[in-house]
């Protein structure tokens, strides 16, 4: 029940907004702001985000597939779950954490992915979990690395600066 008030209440806020932009951009003679007009619909997206993900939600609670919603969106049923899924970890039957508890995380990622493509494997393999290990053989590595490079290019390095800036957690 919560779920269809807050729908509801989130549906009469994109209502007000969606009016409020077209109202503002059907009059021209008043010159808007036109960064006003993508403030209004920047907020007109983002409701329409909130009110997609409930309605999402609702139609899982319903019983209605992945495959369901998917075909819905215009979109597999792997990219609806992507976008609107909440991973269940299969240990305890509860919804997943997808947050990094890793501060260094990146750091570590681009460490691991220099020593495998430098040719260091023994001390990318350091970080590797047994599954990981278990499957990322020297034939796998080889054979994937033409791949990738007959699909983007060779890797030609890093660059100068830090390969991203890590933003706030």
């Amino acid at each position: 029940m919560a779920d269809s008030l807050s729908l509801t209440l989130l549906s009469a806020q994109l209502a007000e907004q969606t009016a409020l932009l077209a109202e503002r951009a059907s009059h021209p003679q008043a010159s808007p702001s036109y960064l006003d007009l993508v403030r209004n619909a920047q907020s007109a997206a983002e409701l329409a985000e909130q009110v997609l993900k409930l309605c999402v939600q609702q139609s899982r609670d319903a019983g209605h597939t992945w495959q369901e919603v998917g075909g819905q969106l215009g979109v597999t049923r792997q990219a609806a779950f992507q976008r609107f899924g909440k991973p269940i970890d299969p240990r305890t039957g509860e919804p997943m954490d997808r947050t990094v508890h890793m501060t260094d995380a990146a750091q570590r990622a681009v460490r691991i992915v220099t020593d495998a493509l430098d040719g260091r494997m023994d001390d990318a393999r350091k970080s590797f979990s047994a599954e990981v290990l278990a499957a990322f053989r020297d034939e796998k590595r080889g054979s994937a690395r033409p791949t990738a490079a007959g699909l983007v290019g060779a890797f030609e390095g890093f660059g100068e600066g830090a390969p991203f800036e890590p933003g706030p957690c």
